[in-house]
């Protein structure tokens, strides 16, 4: 069975042939026997035989013969008259009794080994057990140490991401807003704190830009402008053509031929992409110039001007003209539908600059004078001079605000110029490390980006003339898209796309009112936003983005508005400069003009000290107490003075209560309305600053740099005091309220609990809520006004996955 090859195999071979011999069957009916061999009268020697050949054939080979010698013995034993299978038999019985005693044997062991076993089981149990509680115990200390660990890594990562964040958002510079909130929505996966509610608060005040992807276009190219949508773009090599290609697909739709072998380094597109000027020098430093114009998508050239000075051409804003100066003043305006002159007029001097206003009704040039740089400001049809201030360096550029009223300027000295239309004043914004080169305002006018030669941009708030933040992509020139959406900035390896991120949920108010910005009021609609500061007050309608109307009289005052939010009153207290004042509010003419503020009758009686409004009355109070008055009858006055103390007042929401307090004084005295009955003094242990009743009218606080003291209305208990609060602003549900802490710590907190809710960030302090708490009116370094969206804000922490 198992092959041939061995002793073993030949033996089981002979054993086969032997069983053919002696039974005459074939191996397969192999072990088959005659029936003739279990005869009574058959003799015992075939089966003996017979013996011999099935063990020859064991299918097992250690059961089979293990050598010849073997088999020749067994058929020895047989020859002698023996029996085989009686041996067989005894040597079976023999293993069979050496297997029951080797398994007693085993048996005895086995039993013995089961107890010994048994034994050393439950000791290696009573061990395991042991070690088991001690292994426990050390997994519980190692997992206490591993969720240690885990929460001092997870702390480590959320504070080094806060960290950053902060680092980032107070940077001014590229990434100041996209890269701090990318640190604090990863943050925020940690722990919604009110240190990062804060610091987003911070960084949606923002503007940045986020990089889209780039246009491989390199500095071999000595032009690359795209058109106002960004969809197509110029592209010239030198004394090339110009070849316009789509920036989608980057498909070229149309080549211009060069007019003449000159080099092509500047190129401007009309404001509705429908012409494309190309300006090829005809000296190094592009003093002198032929300026081709083209129409497209037709890629024909529908005007060539020779001898045309530096950048002195310009496209009308919406009319097919364009605008161009010479030498010896020659200023000419081309009618692009025909190729033909429709005005020329001579200028005082060589322009080298000229820009159409956003209207077209004015006309800017600036030119070289021995004192500088001169620039006149003139009508488009007429060139009357408007103005005409001189700067002290040369200019590099000009750009028109879009509302029209002022300049940009850049000068070789890397100032950045701020230049009146109509009067000519001249403020500067700020400085370049390097000479000045380009200008560059967004659609809007809210945003200025200048690009000097030491390759950095900066961004300007064009409206508070300060600087927002630098861009620092090795780049001197950026172009906006005409929706402002996004900008282009031009690097040396290519045409870098990034969209123009704005500040969110909030609007901020370009007017100077001064500094100590601390009174506002918004009107119980939310339409009207008034707000004072030690030079004047403004108001501000915030239905249209408009700018707001200002009165400078109104200085330091606090404003008040009626119900119906038609009127405004103002009450002012200040040693020497005491006043009451009332206007009637009416929108403005159209989106552009700020709303009308008319003046109304209302008498200041002698001593005044304060007024404040109560539902339809208003309450004047002065050095003989105090006078309750409906609205209607403030132009024919009363006689029903009350004795009260004098001060500055305040009116409960509810119109039940009247609290005064003197200035520098430490007693807030409360009186009951109409009646002006008086009910309490409560005495402060600091002089009082302000003081401020709950919407529901059920408690009063009063706020001094002590800290705050709340007093229940019911009984006129003290309730609880807080230390270090120096102003309160109730939230208009009364859950909440806006505590001021010191200059730098200012925020929102639960009315109960005071568990701080959100933060705002250092400098910023808030002035006034609308009734239906979803705006709020601050104050940034006590001069600059903004009014957030509190709505608005708070989804924009939702995708940020925080909230409060």
């Amino acid at each position: 069975p198992e092959g041939p090859g061995s002793i073993a195999a030949d033996l089981y071979a002979l054993g086969m042939v032997l069983y053919e011999a002696s039974t005459g069957h074939p191996p397969e009916q192999f072990p088959k026997t005659p029936p003739e061999w279990f005869a009574k009268e058959a003799g015992p020697e075939s089966l003996e035989f017979h013996e011999v050949v099935l063990k020859a054939c064991e299918g097992a080979k250690e059961r089979r013969y293990q050598s010849a010698e073997e088999m020749q013995a067994d058929l020895a034993l047989l020859q002698s008259g023996q029996s085989v299978r009686h041996l067989h038999a005894l040597e079976q019985r023999v293993r069979r009794w050496r297997r029951i005693g080797w398994a007693a044997g085993i048996s005895v062991a086995l039993a013995l080994t089961i107890a010994l076993l048994a034994n050393w089981r439950a000791k290696v149990a009573a061990d395991g057990h042991a070690k088991e509680a001690k292994l426990l115990e050390q997994a519980q200390k190692s997992l206490v140490r591993a969720e240690s660990a885990e929460r001092e890594s997870r702390q480590q990562l959320y504070t080094s991401l806060l960290e950053q964040a902060r680092a980032t958002v107070r940077s001014g510079e590229l990434g100041q807003r996209v890269r701090a909130l990318d640190a604090i929505r990863r943050a925020a996966a940690i722990s919604n704190s009110v240190e990062l509610r804060r610091e987003v608060f911070a960084a949606l005040a923002l503007p940045d830009l986020r990089f889209e992807r780039e246009l491989s276009n390199g500095s071999e190219f000595t032009i690359r402008q795209l058109d106002p949508t960004f969809e197509r773009m110029a592209l010239c090599r030198g004394r090339g053509p110009v070849e316009i290609y789509t920036t989608s697909g980057d498909r070229l739709v149309a080549a211009l031929p060069a007019s003449t072998n000159r080099v092509a380094h500047n190129a401007r597109w009309s404001a509705n992409g429908r012409f494309l000027a190309v300006k090829r020098d005809l000296d190094p430093t592009g003093s002198i110039a032929d300026l081709e114009v083209w129409e497209l998508p037709d890629a024909r050239r529908v005007l060539l001007v020779p001898d045309v000075r530096w950048s002195a051409w310009s496209f009308h804003p919406y009319r097919p003209q364009l605008l161009t100066g010479s030498a010896n003043g020659w200023i000419v305006v081309w009618d692009l539908e025909n190729g033909q002159k429709t005005t020329r007029r001579k200028f005082d001097a060589t322009p080298e600059y000229l820009a159409y206003s956003p209207d077209g009704g004015l006309v800017a040039a600036s030119y070289e004078r021995p004192d500088g740089s001169g620039i006149s400001i003139h009508t488009a049809a007429e060139l009357t001079v408007l103005a005409s201030p001189v700067l002290p360096k040369g200019i590099m550029s000009l750009d028109w605000h879009p509302s029209g009223g002022w300049i940009a300027a850049s000068d070789i000295g890397g100032a950045i110029h701020r230049i009146d239309a109509h009067t000519g004043e001249t403020r500067i914004f700020g400085q370049h490390k390097a000479e000045a080169a380009t200008t560059a305002f967004s659609p809007d006018g809210r945003y200025l980006i200048t690009g000097g030669w030491e390759r950095e941009l900066i961004c300007w708030d064009a409206l508070g003339m300060r600087r927002v933040f630098t861009i620092g992509l090795d780049s001197y020139a950026l172009q906006f898209r005409n929706d402002g959406g996004q900008c282009a900035v031009m690097t040396p390896s290519g045409i870098q796309l990034h969209t123009f991120e704005r500040p969110a949920a909030h609007r901020e108010f370009s007017e100077d009112l001064g500094s100590r910005l601390r009174y506002a009021g918004i009107s119980s609609d939310g339409r009207w936003l008034a707000a004072s500061a030690d030079q004047r007050a403004g108001i501000w309608d915030l239905s249209v983005n408009t700018s707001g109307a200002l009165v400078d009289e109104a200085f330091e005052t606090r404003c008040f508005f009626t119900s119906d939010g038609r009127e405004l009153f103002g009450s002012r207290a200040k040693e020497g400069a005491n006043q009451c004042f009332r206007w009637r509010l009416t929108p403005g003419a159209n989106s552009t003009t700020p709303p009308g503020l008319e003046r109304l009758p209302l008498r200041r009686p002698e001593g005044f000290t304060s007024l404040a409004l109560v539902s339809n009355s208003v309450v004047l109070t002065a050095a003989n107490g105090s006078l309750l008055l409906p609205l209607n009858a403030i132009e024919t006055g009363s006689n029903g003075w009350v004795p009260t103390s004098q001060g500055i007042n305040g009116a409960s929401p509810d119109g039940i209560w009247l609290g005064i307090f003197r200035p520098f004084s430490a007693s807030l005295h409360v009186y009951r309305l109409p009646q002006l009955e008086g009910v309490t003094k409560l005495t402060h242990p600091a002089n009082i600053n302000s003081f401020e009743f709950s919407p529901h009218g059920d408690e009063v606080a009063v706020a001094s740099r002590w800290g705050t003291e709340f007093y229940s209305t019911p009984n006129w208990d003290r309730k609880r005091t807080l230390t270090n609060s120096s102003r309160i602003l109730y939230a208009p549900d009364g859950r909440a309220m806006w505590l001021t802490r010191d200059q730098r710590t200012t925020g929102l907190y639960d009315a109960h609990s005071l568990k701080p809710l959100l933060m705002l960030p250092g400098g910023m302090l808030p002035l006034a809520v609308s009734s239906n708490g979803r705006r709020l009116a601050v104050s940034v370094d006590a001069r600059r006004l903004q009014v957030w969206d509190l709505p608005e804000l708070r989804a924009e922490l939702a995708k940020l996955g925080l909230d409060w």
